[in-house]
């Protein structure tokens, strides 16, 4: 949230509990102090952002929970502020601005990658919830990191997208994931359906959601060809990009 309220230029102005017993007391009673930071800030994409939600929590601290222990590990903070909007904006507009998570970078990094998807996916779902959920335009051209060994540099945009659009069911076999991540999500592979190393984009229209089985079966298996033929004709947003060599 202070994240995409530095990108909006927002004006923090205040900063109060908003839980438990504090909630009906003066704002001169529940605002936070907050060390190294003077309000009214100016937020923008400068702003030490992980400091400051550290240095809110450090202030939150000070109030007592409804059974009078210090601290709270579940509390609400309401924020104050201003914003400069363009006169055309919408309510609707500056909630999209407020509730969209940011948009992932290409990562080359396995682990790495998987963190980016999820934060991805949690964006997609919230466009999906405001009924404006576009697909990423991914890269046309996909770029190798400098390592020991190269590999490319997976869009987590993309991935979350396809699994999304999935729903859980793997797109070549049409059966459920076989088993859930310790998240809770759905075990789904994301398979270039023109490989990356024979000149595939990194883009919706050749990327599928697979179960493992099918995912290795479209990379190794004896009839992978004619699998990958059936599951252009059968998920209607892929395209058969030719090999480059």
């Amino acid at each position: 949230m202070l994240q995409r309220m530095g990108g909006e230029g927002f004006l923090l102005t205040d900063v109060l509990i908003a839980s438990g017993p504090q909630i009906g007391r003066p704002d001169n009673e529940r605002r936070l102090e907050i060390d190294n930071f003077r309000l009214p800030l100016r937020l923008s994409r400068g702003t030490d952002v992980e400091e400051l939600r550290r240095a809110i929590g450090r202030g939150s601290a000070a109030f007592e929970n409804a059974s009078g222990n210090g601290g709270y590990p579940h509390k609400k903070i309401a924020f104050r502020f201003q914003i400069d909007a363009p006169s055309h904006w919408s309510v609707g507009q500056l909630a999209r601005a407020l509730s969209t998570p940011p948009a992932q970078a290409p990562t080359s990094d396995p682990s790495e990658l998987q963190r980016r998807v999820r934060r991805a996916l949690a964006r997609v779902r919230v466009e999906e919830r405001l009924g404006n959920s576009p697909p990423p335009p991914g890269q046309s051209t996909v770029p190798k990191s400098s390592a020991t060994s190269q590999r490319y540099l997976r869009d987590p945009q993309v991935i979350a997208w396809v699994l999304e659009k999935a729903i859980g069911h793997c797109e070549a076999c049409k059966g459920p994931a076989p088993f859930k991540r310790p998240n809770g999500e759905p075990f789904l592979e994301v398979h270039h359906v023109r490989p990356l190393n024979e000149g595939g984009p990194d883009t919706i229209d050749n990327a599928a959601a697979c179960c493992p089985n099918c995912h290795r079966n479209l990379h190794s298996g004896k009839d992978r060809q004619a699998l990958r033929e059936k599951l252009i004709k059968t998920v209607p947003r892929l395209k058969d990009y030719p090999a480059v060599p």
